[in-house]
């Protein structure tokens, strides 16, 4: 090392080219660098889902989440597996072992096995295999809306809107919530069915049997010549053979529909669908309703491409969003919302002010003891470790994202500190009346050892984190990474360049006279920092004459200063500070209907619009649903619930906090008439994570998982700190069971499969077939009329018909009995589990510190009940990960 320090310090021209070569390669990185949310970490997680319309979780459980677990069990390389039954949805979230096994093989294996599953039911969609990555995220969030109900019209823009932006460059996909597909609803009246004695199950088979196109194969001519023959009965327009609107093409195909014949007989008479029925162009019954500002909306995720610039791309979505706006005028408004660029944003205007700000600091406080001309040395450090690290960075094929900046942030004060002891020794030997090249080579050398261990020291500490494993280790590996990598750089530079910079720079400067007339001047003066040097040789005296003494002091503190962390100290994962929005869940009694749901969150959302432009941004509603994002573990699902999303202004910009405003709100909200339930709740930061305490109790029994359950709860109330304690176990909406008796049945000619497939086509409906009408595909579905009487009197006055052509009431073959049924069902390594979760003040009380109180008393809980068992997760299972 002292050879290269010699060689650098003789040669400076060399190390100004090397200079330049760095700050060159990071300027261009800097430029070339892609800024993303988040490093391109794979969450090791498949997600797989399955719909099956109108079912109850129960149903869901049964029909789609146990079979699809069967098919998983002899997958390798899964580490856990979470399933969630609710009505009319099951999924399966699997997280994979990376460590046993490729996760690549993994997912293909879970396709595969899914694939091999045939018992599904007849009107469940087929399962969905997603498998969960960073490049997923969605970066911002466009809402079409207006005023007044959701219509055709807002359909039709938003489709519109939907188009445009899935053509920009750098998105990848926009995910259309709220923008619901057409049908044609065929309503029949069953007055009319009745007096014509044709059922719903002669309806559905007569549009299935109708609408087809089959191909006949091919044929020759006489002269010799092959043609294509086929069947054509479908239902279309002539929209290829005129010029006609859409809405007469429209036309053609209902009325095609109301003409297909049901029934007739030898006297020409005969029964068709528009004798029984209306057929109307609608829309697909909603799971999810959506507004924003409490007006009807669709929102349009947009996520980005893998290697698309983060800012790029939302800079391109804003320009669009404008130029849409000002195309459409007043048939609806376009917002944005969850714009996640502006931490990127804010992250990176944190690092350029603190960049601009150290630099000033070091010249200012290094001035007081340096010449000018070594000041600017030292300086010069700063931006090229940094650029330096930016081109590794890029040469990695790493992103400037949320985690890599706040590893810049961290180092950036640490990047001069290596010069300044070097530069500080080297002038010592320039006072010392050494040649310029002399004092550099001496001065550089004689601190090399002691720097480089400083340094070394640094490393050490942040290196362990290089290994952390899990998500949150995935997260966190470049804030390690961009620290040592600077740091590195940050001491190639104190003794490669700087020393060559001296010589060039400030060896040019030096008046040996002047600096023997200073030294001379300083040995006659006594200044105030001379006596400062002199009380601290005392010291140091002390320090080594009573080295035993010393060393118990040091060690009493270090054991007091741990004792005092253990005692008062809080770990927090992931802490939410300068908060910018917040979410207020509601809940009604679980019988409310969505469209009922939507106006009853009517005052919450007029109680926020009421608040003032300097504090409010946008406000955006979901109904059906409450969850913070779409990986929130802690979802609940139902038309019951609606979630408010609340977003504010950049914290420095308004006075109160986003804790103060929510705390007003609520107060100002109370409980609306028809509401059971309003909370507010902050987002979680961090990678996905549950609640701060997640407790799993796991079994086959419901009622002996209750009882387990109670007793956790109990615990959990007894201890200080912890609220809003609840469990997974929430009854969802009474349901009416259809029991069909097989001896009656058998006496009419009927069999359960006619019975069920009717009670489904009266309520949720069937869909009999489909048409493509222009470039879309548009499912046709035969249902009864809403006549707005209850279920139980449309059980009993439904009639099936046999094969005689008689018409028999449903009641006659079948009982009905009315159940509750649950909100949920959850599944944990193929095991029914309630979930236990709660908050914590984070003062008082955390995560981890109920997990260590909690944990000895659940154990002696599972362990008297054979088959069961309990595990405590949230923070604490986040926190070993």
């Amino acid at each position: 090392m002292n050879k290269i320090i010699e060689f650098f310090a003789k040669e400076h021209l060399m190390g100004n080219l090397l200079t330049f070569m760095l700050l060159a390669f990071g300027v261009f990185s800097i430029f070339e660098l892609r800024r993303d949310l988040y490093p391109n970490v794979n969450f090791e997680t498949t997600i797989v889902s399955a719909v099956l319309p109108g079912a109850s979780p129960e149903q869901i459980e049964s029909l789609i989440i146990n079979p699809i677990e069967e098919s998983m069990r002899e997958v390798d390389g899964i580490k856990r597996i979470i399933s969630t039954a609710t009505e009319s949805t099951g999924i399966l979230v699997a997280q994979l072992d990376p460590d046993s096994r490729d996760s690549t093989k993994t997912n293909r294996d879970i396709r595969r096995s899914i694939d091999t599953v045939d018992d599904y039911p007849e009107d469940a969609e087929d399962p969905v295999v997603r498998e969960i990555e960073v490049s997923q995220v969605p970066v911002i969030t466009v809402t079409v809306s207006k005023k007044g109900d959701f219509d055709n019209d807002l359909l039709t823009v938003g489709q519109y809107v939907y188009e445009q932006l899935s053509e920009l460059k750098g998105v990848a996909s926009v995910d259309k919530l709220g923008l619901r597909d057409e049908e044609i609803h065929i309503d029949v009246d069953h007055n009319k069915m009745n007096q014509r004695r044709i059922d719903l199950l002669q309806a559905i088979g007569a549009v299935k049997s109708q609408n087809i196109s089959l191909p006949g194969g091919s044929a020759l001519t006489k002269s010799n010549e092959e043609i294509l023959i086929r069947t054509d009965a479908e239902y279309k327009s002539s929209q290829f053979l005129s010029s006609t609107s859409e809405e007469n093409e429209r036309k053609k195909i209902l009325n095609q529909i109301k003409g297909t014949i049901i029934r007739s007989n030898d006297g020409g008479f005969s029964s068709k669908i528009g004798d029984i029925a209306s057929v109307n162009y609608g829309l697909q019954d909603p799971e999810k309703l959506y507004k924003s500002f409490g007006d009807p909306a669709i929102h349009l995720v947009v996520k980005k491409k893998f290697n698309s610039d983060v800012l790029e791309t939302v800079e391109g979505v804003r320009a669009k969003v404008k130029e849409l706006q000002d195309q459409l005028g007043n048939r609806a408004d376009l917002r944005l919302s969850n714009d996640l660029s502006t931490f990127v944003t804010n992250r990176l205007d944190i690092l350029k002010s603190n960049l601009l700000v150290g630099l000033i600091l070091v010249i200012i406080v290094l001035s007081l003891f340096l010449p000018w001309q070594a000041t600017l040395v030292v300086a010069m450090g700063i931006p090229v470790a940094l650029f330096s690290a930016m081109t590794v960075l890029y040469m990695a094929g790493n992103t400037i994202n949320l985690i890599s900046l706040v590893g810049l942030i961290i180092v950036l004060g640490m990047l001069v500190d290596d010069a300044i002891v070097v530069c500080e020794n080297i002038w010592r030997h320039v006072e010392m009346q050494k040649p310029i090249q002399q004092a550099v080579i001496d001065g550089a050398k004689e601190v090399f050892v002691p720097v480089l261990g400083s340094v070394l020291t640094t490393v050490s500490a942040f290196a362990p984190m290089l290994f952390m494993t899990g998500i949150f280790g995935a997260f966190v590996g470049e804030i390690p990474f961009v620290v040592i990598v600077a740091l590195f750089f940050s001491l190639f530079e104190a003794f490669i360049i700087m020393p060559s910079h001296f010589t060039s720079w400030v060896g040019i400067f030096i008046d040996q006279k002047k600096l023997k007339l200073h030294a001379l001047k300083k040995e006659s003066e006594s200044s105030l920092f001379d006596r400062f040097v002199e009380k601290y040789k005392n010291f140091l005296v002390f320090t080594i004459r009573y080295r035993y003494l010393m060393s118990l002091v040091v060690a009493l503190l270090m054991v007091g200063s741990i004792a005092i962390q253990v005692a008062t100290g809080r770990f927090v994962l992931f802490p939410s500070d300068g908060l910018d929005f917040f979410f207020i869940h509601v809940e009604a009694p679980k019988s409310t209907s969505i469209e009922k749901m939507s106006h009853l969150i009517e005052p919450i959302e007029q109680e926020v619009s009421k608040l003032s432009k300097e504090e409010l941004v946008d406000h955006t509603s979901t109904i059906g649903i409450i969850q913070q994002d779409s990986n929130d573990p802690q979802t609940r699902r139902g038309s019951n619930f609606a979630n408010i999303r609340v977003i504010l202004t950049p914290s420095k910009l308004r006075a109160r906090t986003a804790q103060e405003i929510a705390e007003e709100l609520k107060e100002k909200i109370g409980l609306p008439g028809g509401i059971e339930r309003v909370k507010v709740e902050y987002p979680r930061a961090g990678p996905p994570q549950g609640r701060a305490v997640s407790i799993n109790v796991m079994g086959k029994n419901f009622s002996q998982l209750q009882q387990i359950a109670e007793n956790v709860k109990n615990e959990l109330k007894n201890i200080s700190g912890v609220s809003d304690i609840r469990d997974s176990f929430i009854s969802g909406k009474d349901e009416w069971t259809v029991i069909p008796n097989q001896e009656n049945m058998a006496l009419v000619g009927l069999n359960a499969n006619q019975v069920a497939t009717t009670v489904r086509s009266a309520f949720e409906g069937i869909v009999a077939s489909s048409i493509r009408d222009l470039d879309k595909e548009i499912d046709i579905r035969v249902r009864l009329e809403n006549d707005s009487v209850s279920a139980q009197e449309k059980l009993n006055y439904l009639k099936i018909g046999n094969s005689l052509g008689n018409l028999i009431p449903l009641n006659q073959v079948a009982s009905f009995e009315q159940r509750s049924t649950l909100n949920s069902i959850l599944h944990k390594d193929f095991k029914r589990v309630i979930n236990i979760s709660a908050d914590v003040d984070g003062i008082e009380m955390t995560g981890n510190k109920v997990a260590r109180l909690v944990e000895p008393k659940v154990k002696e809980m599972s362990g008297n009940k054979r088959g069961y068992k309990i595990e405590c997760g949230g923070e604490k299972e986040d926190s070993k990960e």
